[in-house]
């Protein structure tokens, strides 16, 4: 251990050198330093002891005995009078505190300089800390000597140097030497020792700082952060302060000492936190959250950047200082202060509310705010962190559903439809309260009975067993038509559609029922179907009458035509004209009974496959040409063209269509009847005429029953063929479409599927 003399620090020091130099000696041990001088009792402190007590930079408190004790738990402050009392002139042992922010503390007393001018220095050792292991809580001595600074820094582990600047030998202790992991005879006292060590870059910056301290004439700190290689290659942080205490008379530095302190490990640990710093800062500055630190108050500390653009206020001028309740909006003040006062009442630490903040532009915008609380020891707020999530949208969107589903429950409500919504064991949970004008009970009445109970006895085993086979195939819909009762007896129809919602085992956990009084509609349909019915009878049993004397007179007119008794041209003539009427007859009852057949489902579809193309060639040989001397065009661009077609209904609809077609061209280019393939492997049937056309204003109105073209009310027919061609077709899944131009001519077009 060296045993050099030093030159005492003079005792007319300044106090904030003398904090200065002992935080630098206890670098690294997590404690503070204050003085209390003795001839006035003034305090000073240092930085590391003002951190310690969490007292802000530009905190109005001064360093004194009033401050010590705001800062200390109530139980310690007797402690802390007895080791601050002017009447205690002795150095004192170490006693234990604990602070207000919750730290242990080991506080020392020690005197240091002369007699005449004497400073009590207080040591403030925080427990717990690694850099405590190995030493007493009194490993700090006073009044301090040249011959113990050495130990004292060897004790702290800070490495040690004099430097005398007149003949360049430099100390260097053992300890120093041992940070860069040299023994101590293989690191000669020399500055060359660790100039060759120090990163370059860094040794520049170590020689500016001390001309700087020089050049100030002390006045200014020499503290300085560098690096050095360890002798295994890896670099090693290093704190170095010192300072000049011998000067010559013209100002010349004379000799230097202070210390150097391992700061690697804190070095990392800055590292590390400066980069989580970072990553919280963006973290905080590039969220959504708003994030707003108020005092205890509720007065806004700190608030984070994206307040300005989100909120328009300028955040130091507009937002610091305010309360953060201002910022609310009107309507939500003086609920959420009442919410935050039961926050405090229970003390509690972590809370939340939404609420509508108000932007500078006075637009409200909904937030939802989580707040952490913290509490002094006698339970009053201290500080408060809010962080406020934009749910603006989800808001707008909550409310938009409650008012739909408000509006809902009025349709409902108001509605003709009876809603009622059952449980697990099918019994009604719910329903609606038009219950009472549809089925006359009050919802109160009905609530807890089953759907069962409703239905007439003769139904119920029906229905019953169609619910269990929905509930057995797992159906999420169904629908079926019964009777119930009302309250007064009488029966009435309904349709009901059920929802159905299972549990994960599959079982029906609810059933919303949809019910729809269909009573009216359904007599009417009855009476509708029994007026079709009557109507058919009619028809068939009128029709039949017409047919029986139609058949008795049409066969004596071919009787007196075979007869060659008369020869006069004028006999001739009516006996043609009874002919032709005789035939028109026929065909018009014949389509009045194909019109009610079709009327009342009685035209059954047998459907079969047809070759298309020699079926029309063969149709065309038994006859298929006009009463004129004019023949059929026939064309086709396919060989085989198969169908699937009921044979009678088709015949039907190609011979009404080319009869039609030479009955409206006469004296005119024969009719053309075309089967084509398309592309699309569709099969197109076309019959073409050149006669006189179709006026645009009937072609709407071409297929239906008795509608006649305005132009051919001297040309014989019925008005019924085209309305049986189209339901024909339609039976048949035949696409059917009509074009016409006036005096040129009329084209049908059946489409017809391919068959496989």
């Amino acid at each position: 251990m060296n045993t050099m003399q030093t030159k005492p620090i003079e005792t007319k020091t300044d106090p904030k050198q003398l904090l200065s130099l002992l935080e630098s000696i206890t670098e690294g041990q997590r404690r503070g330093i204050s003085l209390m001088r003795k001839a006035d009792g003034q305090h000073f402190w240092g930085d590391r002891l003002r951190r310690m007590i969490h007292t802000e930079p530009d905190h109005q408190l001064q360093p004194g005995t009033d401050t010590y004790l705001a800062c200390t738990q109530p139980a310690y402050r007797p402690t802390l009078l007895s080791i601050f009392s002017p009447e205690n002139t002795e150095a004192h042992p170490a006693v234990s505190i604990v602070l207000k922010n919750g730290k242990q503390i080991q506080l020392s007393r020690y005197s240091y300089g002369s007699e005449e001018a004497v400073f009590w220095v207080y040591a403030w050792q925080q427990l717990g800390s690694s850099s405590r292991v190995g030493h007493r809580p009194d490993a700090l001595h006073f009044p301090l000597s040249g011959d113990l600074y050495e130990e004292l820094l060897e004790v702290s582990l800070a490495g040690f140097w004099d430097w005398n600047l007149v003949t360049n030998y430099e100390y260097l202790s053992p300890r120093f030497k041992a940070i860069l992991g040299f023994a101590e005879h293989e690191m000669a006292n020399h500055p060359s020792s660790w100039q060759r060590l120090i990163f370059p870059e860094d040794a520049e910056h170590v020689r500016a700082e001390f001309e700087r301290h020089v050049s100030s004439g002390g006045e200014y700190p020499f503290h300085v952060e560098t690096r050095y290689r360890h002798k295994k290659g890896h670099t090693v942080h290093i704190l170095c302060s010192g300072r000049v205490i011998v000067w010559s008379e013209d100002g010349r530095p004379l000799r230097a000492i202070g210390t150097h302190v391992d700061i690697t490990e804190q070095i990392a640990i800055r590292h590390e936190l400066e980069k989580k710093e970072e990553q919280y800062r963006q973290l905080i500055e590039y969220s959504d959250d708003l994030v707003v630190i108020a005092n205890g108050k509720g007065i806004i500390s700190w608030g984070s950047q994206n307040i300005g653009p989100r909120l328009g206020y300028d955040i130091r001028n507009e937002v610091i200082g305010k309360s953060f309740l201002d910022f609310l909006y009107e309507g939500d003040q003086q609920r959420v202060g009442q919410e935050i006062q039961s926050f405090l009442n229970q003390q509690q630490e972590e809370a939340q509310y939404v609420s509508r903040l108000r932007s500078k532009s006075g637009q409200p915008r909904w937030y939802e705010v989580s707040v952490h609380i913290f509490y002094d020891e006698q339970g009053m707020p201290a500080k408060s962190f809010s962080y406020c999530k934009d749910i603006h949208d989800l808001k707008q969107t909550q409310l938009e559903l409650q008012a739909r589903k408000e509006e809902y429950r009025s349709l409902v409500e108001y509605s003709a439809d009876i809603v009622a919504v059952y449980d697990e064991t099918l019994r009604i949970s719910w329903v609606s309260n038009n219950i009472e004008r549809h089925f006359g009970y009050k919802p109160e009445e009905v609530l807890g009975l089953t759907f069962s109970d409703f239905l007439p006895p003769d139904q119920a085993d029906e229905v019953a067993l169609q619910f269990q086979h929905w509930i057995n195939t797992r159906a999420e819909e169904a629908n079926y038509t019964a009777q119930y009762p009302l309250k007064d007896g009488s029966l009435r129809w309904f349709d009901i559609y059920l929802r159905i919602f299972y549990n994960e085992q599959g079982q029906p956990e609810r059933i919303i029922n949809y019910c729809k009084d269909i009573h009216d509609n359904r007599i009417a349909q009855q009476e509708r179907e029994e007026l079709t019915r009557l109507k058919s009878e009619f028809v068939s049993m009128a029709s039949h009458q017409f047919r029986t004397p139609l058949a008795v007179f049409s066969s004596n007119l071919e009787l007196i035509q075979t007869l060659q008794q008369s020869q006069d041209p004028i006999m001739q003539r009516i006996l043609k004209r009874l002919e032709v009427e005789s035939n028109r007859m026929i065909r018009l009852v014949d389509d009045v009974l194909i019109v009610s057949r079709i009327d009342t489902e009685q035209s059954p579809v047998e459907k079969i496959r047809i070759e298309l193309v020699s079926w029309v060639q063969a149709l065309a040989s038994e006859g298929m040409d006009g009463t004129d001397e004019r023949e059929i065009q026939m064309h086709f661009n396919t060989d085989e063209a198969y169908i699937e077609a009921d044979e009678g209904q088709l015949q039907h609809i190609i011979l009404n269509l080319v009869s039609n077609a030479f009955k409206y061209s006469r004296s005119r280019e024969a009719p053309k009847l075309t089967v084509a393939k398309t592309g699309d492997g569709r099969i197109l049937v076309a019959v073409q005429d050149y006669g006189i056309g179709i006026p645009e204003e009937d072609l709407d109105n071409l297929f239906k029953q008795f509608h006649r073209g305005s132009n051919v009310k001297n040309i014989v027919g019925t008005g019924l063929g085209l309305y049986v061609v189209r339901r024909f077709a339609e039976l048949n899944g035949v696409g059917i479409q009509v074009e016409s131009k006036l005096k040129q001519g009329t084209t049908f077009t059946l489409t017809f599927q391919a068959a496989q």
